[in-house]
């Protein structure tokens, strides 16, 4: 079974606690800890902004690739079944390399402006094949660039709003 809310507040918690511990002590960060932070923050951005799912896409010499995917636990609350088609289809996503200048996340990239599709399957730069290789539904999705010395190096991607009825962008 997949951890409970509580469960995992306390692994984020012991997390937190190592990472704090390490940086008081002036130790290197490991990869491992870069990792974690990523995952926790992650987490609390697509809770925050009451998504269904988040992804972190890393720009490479080659492409575009799903570097960080987060599906929020309100998709699955605790069933195991559900949890793992999610993490499944994580995992396809994060083997996946976009072209450059594919997709939303594409355009953002190559522009370095933010992006709001409020109706994402009507938006002429949705790149559909993701979903039907993943089989999740996006309705809405908001990205945004994240820069070093005015370069994209990574974009930030909100999908669906969560048990609201509402799209991001209304």
């Amino acid at each position: 079974m997949p951890p409970s809310t509580t469960t995992a507040r306390r692994e984020d918690n012991a997390a937190l606690s190592t990472l704090l511990k390490r940086l008081l002590s002036k130790r290197a960060l490991t990869q491992a800890d870069f990792d974690t932070v990523i995952e926790l923050t992650i987490q609390k951005v697509v809770e925050a902004v009451q998504a269904e799912a988040i992804t972190l896409f890393l720009k490479e010499a080659d492409g575009i690739r799903f570097a960080n995917v987060y599906y929020s636990e309100h998709l699955y609350q605790g069933n195991r079944e559900l949890h793992d088609k999610y993490t499944i289809k994580a995992n396809t996503l994060r083997k996946t390399v976009l072209k450059p200048g594919q997709g939303i996340v594409g355009k953002v990239i190559q522009t370095g402006q933010p992006y709001l599709a409020a109706d994402a399957k009507s938006d002429p730069n949705f790149a559909a094949h993701i979903d039907k290789d993943t089989g999740f539904d996006t309705r809405s999705m908001v990205t945004v660039p994240l820069k070093m010395d005015a370069e994209v190096i990574v974009a930030i991607q909100a999908l669906n709003k969560r048990n609201t009825g509402e799209q991001f962008g209304q």
